[in-house]
């Protein structure tokens, strides 16, 4: 959008959640998410493709005597056309599209921000999301192990999106890398992977009933 170039935005976004589990047993023991997450930021956009985003993000829990994350947030993002590039605090989350048993969507309030790098094909026919959250940086004598998380999320359209009938194939992979060289911890390196691939089909009404779908 070439009418973005040269401009600065203020940008307010709130996300506020509730979340209540009145189980008594091994799966979520009465739990509650009660609270609200506000991030401004400033984007500014050298040129129409170029865009610099630089904030913070605030956010609490109902009831309790301190915040559960103060962080700064700065992504620097290249977009052309359908493909985009984002360095920083990348699109993560729900952005993944993961399915939940992959990746849940609790992740939305904790962790709720993503640092690393992301590379997005966002068109009619593809959706592929590859990314890299540098989760815990270690110095050389650290007590502690690195942490990277990343994947791949996919899904290819095998007809046209435009006709009614629709079907696609999403492929999915998640990787969660625990380790390092510099770590005074004899702990050994592990690597843990969860992959998925299925089929998405849906139909489209004209009618009361607008669209069956089964994945």
């Amino acid at each position: 959008d070439r009418s973005k170039a040269q401009s600065l935005y203020l940008n307010l976004s709130s996300f506020n959640y509730f979340r209540n589990y009145e189980y008594f047993d091994k799966l979520a023991d009465g739990q509650t998410l009660f609270g609200t997450r506000f991030t401004p930021t400033l984007v500014y956009y050298p040129n129409e493709n170029l865009s610099l985003r630089a904030g913070i993000l605030v956010q609490g829990d109902f009831g309790a005597s301190k915040y559960r994350q103060v962080a700064r947030v700065f992504s620097l993002k290249y977009k052309l056309q359908h493909i985009d590039f984002v360095f920083g605090a990348i699109e993560g989350n729900i952005n993944h599209r993961y399915i939940e048993p992959l990746y849940d969507y609790e992740r939305l309030i904790y962790p709720s921000l993503e640092y690393g790098a992301q590379f997005h094909i966002n068109s009619k026919r593809v959706f592929l999301d590859t990314w890299v959250n540098w989760e815990k940086f270690i110095y050389p004598g650290d007590e502690s192990s690195e942490k990277i998380t990343g994947g791949v999320s996919s899904e290819f359209q095998l007809l046209n999106p435009d006709k009614r009938f629709n079907l696609s194939v999403p492929a999915q992979l998640i990787l969660f890398h625990s380790g390092g060289q510099l770590d005074t911890l004899e702990t050994p390196v592990q690597t843990v992977s969860n992959a998925a691939i299925g089929v998405k089909a849906s139909y489209k009404f004209n009618g009361f009933l607008k669209r069956l779908y089964m994945e």
